[in-house]
């Protein structure tokens, strides 16, 4: 979460099964404990956030008392005996209207229900704590039939639509296996993974071209790629692959933007989001291909440097909204980036491709020092 997150949920005075508002932290850290294991039990795929220093109002008092740090709620988390996955949590403080308002978020998990094996304060091993709506279910009691079979369901995928679930499945790299121009999971066969020729109204002949990105690397040659994704034999997605550096790197071809001034387009851009279907099949290339984001971001540094990462679809139209009403700011950072392409100017199509690269490098920088600044205000 961020600040303007958290403004968004105070502004709508409207509770929901995903926060819960709290003056104080908790007095015993049983409670927190169990408050934390509820949020991780829940049927839907969010995120959820205790939210400490607003009252029931939706009004912000600050937080008072004992505060907990962030290493201090993992450590406690630490030494509960859980059968399976932990939860996974962050602390962040922001400052509303002058006070302290601290927000723990426990992240979102398939690996549900999420019990103990050992007693802890009121909790019993073995039994099931869950938030439905916004109730807990009471530390004498356990979670009906109907939830714990949803958690279950959960946790193999069953309640996710396809996408979601195929989406899941890519996470699992290990247990993908290739045959040929065809990928298959290894415990769901019906999730398939088909390439071919890339193939558009210029024709089959020409998927060897150069792009703007081709000469981010050391050598221009470019070959594009299909990508269809099929759970039993139905098509669920189709994306674009770019076999980069004369074929020796395996991009899954990011969304593309636009930057836009009135209504004259100034460049495109690149960029992922985050967590999507397209996000979690590029790391599903990369981690297949080349071994994971850190041997990617070593052997190709100037990739990185055109591709944007957003954390939602909010964050990237905030952002091109940004650049659009500070179209000087680009265009200075983008006289500030040096040649990417060694090549002569009289060749109008390179020119025009180390214009688009420039610019991107130049949204790529700016989003990064936007970032900064939107977090710490």
């Amino acid at each position: 979460m961020n600040k303007d997150d958290l403004i968004k949920i105070l502004e709508s005075k409207k509770e929901n099964e995903f926060f819960d508002l709290k003056q104080e932290w908790h007095k015993r850290s049983e409670d927190l404990a169990k408050d934390i294991i509820c949020f991780c039990n829940t049927v839907h795929d969010r995120d959820c956030y205790l939210i400490f220093g607003v009252n029931d109002y939706f009004e912000v008092i600050g937080v008072t008392g004992k505060r907990y740090e962030q290493a201090k709620v993992i450590d406690l988390l630490n030494k509960l005996k859980f059968a399976d996955e932990r939860p996974n949590i962050s602390v962040d403080t922001f400052k509303i209207d002058g006070k302290e308002v601290d927000v723990l978020t426990i992240y979102n998990t398939d690996r549900t229900p999420l019990y103990l094996t050992e007693r802890y304060g009121n909790m019993q091993p073995g039994c099931i704590y869950a938030r439905v709506r916004d109730v807990n279910t009471a530390n004498n009691g356990n979670a009906n039939l109907s939830t714990i079979e949803s958690l279950w369901k959960k946790r193999f995928g069953l309640l996710k639509p396809k996408l979601n679930y195929f989406s899941s499945l890519l996470l699992d790299v290990d247990n993908w296996s290739e045959y040929s121009n065809e990928m298959h999971h290894l415990i769901d066969t019906d999730c398939v993974i088909q390439i071919s020729d890339f193939e558009d109204d210029i024709g089959l002949e020409n998927k060897r071209r150069y792009e703007y990105y081709s000469y981010a690397v050391n050598n221009q040659e470019t070959y594009l790629y299909e990508a269809e994704l099929k759970y039993n034999g139905t098509k669920l997605e189709k994306y674009t692959l770019a076999c980069l550096d004369s074929g020796r790197v395996l991009i899954v071809l990011a969304e593309k933007g636009v930057i836009t001034q009135g209504l004259n387009a100034i460049t495109e851009f690149r960029y992922y989001i985050k967590d999507s279907l397209r996000y979690n099949f590029s790391r599903f290339i990369r981690e297949k291909y080349i071994g994971g984001y850190s041997d990617f971001e070593k052997e190709y540094p100037e990739l990185n440097k055109i591709f944007i990462i957003f954390d939602n679809n909010s964050e990237k139209e905030d952002f091109v909204e940004y650049i659009e009403n500070n179209i000087e700011l680009l265009i200075k950072e983008k006289e500030r980036v040096k040649d990417h392409i060694g090549t002569a100017e009289d060749d109008p199509f390179q020119k025009a491709n180390k214009e688009i690269l420039r610019y991107n490098i130049a949204i790529r920088s700016l989003y990064d020092d936007w970032k900064v600044l939107r977090q710490k205000y």
